[in-house]
């Protein structure tokens, strides 16, 4: 036992842990009611004492709204980003629709990272279908290949394409069958991909 906790909040800690390394998302009460075998009355005092200590933090208005507090020094190496949906983001509405476990992913410290749920078929021909998940990078440069957010000159549209550079000319790739390559001489790249993720079952 650490943290100056008891035993049960110690084992509450570490189902919160690996429910999430597991499922990507914060368990719910009666989840964990469940697993110990208690009532979700008696999860919610444990979780509340928990709270007190500074070692959770409790959403109550969200069903899985269960969060350690200073997720890094619970999970080594686990990194937390905000999650949104693509057409929303690429729309310019930035409204998150969670936290996205990337421990897995080796993130690179002092990167600005954010993850899209795809919602369209749009990057199938990359291999990319609706329902997969892009951890994206900020940056401003991107390589030949490398899947991009960005803006073709003198339009403040997003567009999610692949970057290819030639000579003068740049063309963001469309990667389905309905949609055309966007040619221009100039673009403003916003991000690119870092990483796909897949959950099967």
């Amino acid at each position: 036992m650490s943290r100056g906790i008891t035993r049960r909040q110690e084992e509450v800690l570490e189902f919160i842990e690996d429910y999430f390394a597991k499922h990507n998302t914060s368990p719910t009460l009666q989840e964990m009611a469940g697993h110990f075998g208690i009532s979700q009355t008696g999860v919610w005092y444990h979780l509340k004492a928990l709270e007190r200590k500074d070692l959770v933090t409790v959403r109550s208005n969200s069903a899985r709204g269960i969060f350690l507090t200073g997720w890094k020094d619970h999970v080594p190496g686990i990194s937390l980003i905000d999650l949104y949906d693509e057409d929303e983001w690429l729309g310019g509405r930035r409204r998150k629709k969670g936290i996205f476990n990337a421990s897995a992913l080796a993130l690179e410290a002092g990167q600005d990272y954010f993850c899209l749920k795809m919602s369209s078929p749009n990057l199938v021909n990359a291999g990319i279908r609706a329902g997969d998940y892009l951890v994206m990078r900020k940056a401003r440069n991107a390589r030949n290949g490398q899947i991009v957010i960005a803006s073709p000159e003198g339009d403040d549209k997003l567009h999610l394409r692949t970057y290819l550079h030639s000579g003068t000319k740049i063309i963001l790739q469309a990667e389905c069958d309905n949609m055309g390559n966007i040619s221009c001489q100039s673009c403003t790249v916003h991000a690119i991909v870092h990483a796909v993720v897949r959950f099967y079952g």
